[in-house]
């Protein structure tokens, strides 16, 4: 949906991150919630008069989702939420993964005690470039 901000406000935190009540031109009024913890001078959220473009997450609950509404300020230029599945997140669990793998491989006999650090490297390899 695409719809004018007509009023904007701070309504309070929802586990522990900002949210905000926003009325449209229509007449709605929705909730947003900030995508982490922090405070709701952290985050540059779109004027009055912008025309948003957003979705309904939880119409039982008049909440809402917009990509744009609300960006923390201090995120790098190029930060993108990603839900804790980012470049970090992803190469740390295929890490563990093969670790993991490496530690069962050694204990079915396979594979020496020493050779576990070798299989875990090429195995996380492995693992990110699936």
């Amino acid at each position: 949906m695409e719809n004018k901000i007509t009023k904007i406000t701070p309504d309070n935190f929802y586990k522990d991150k900002p949210k905000w009540k926003v009325t449209f031109d229509d007449g709605s009024e929705w909730t947003f919630f900030a995508k982490e913890k922090t405070k709701h001078d952290d985050y540059n959220i779109k004027p009055v008069g912008h025309l948003l473009n957003w979705d309904i997450s939880n119409a039982e609950y008049n909440t809402a989702r917009s990509k744009d509404f609300a960006i923390n300020k201090n995120a790098p230029a190029n930060y993108k939420f990603t839900g804790g599945k980012g470049k970090a997140d992803r190469e740390d669990i295929a890490g563990s993964v093969a670790f993991k793998g490496a530690i069962e491989l050694c204990n079915s006999g396979k594979i020496q005690l020493n050779e576990i650090a070798e299989y875990t490297t090429k195995y996380k390899t492995l693992l990110l470039n699936i």
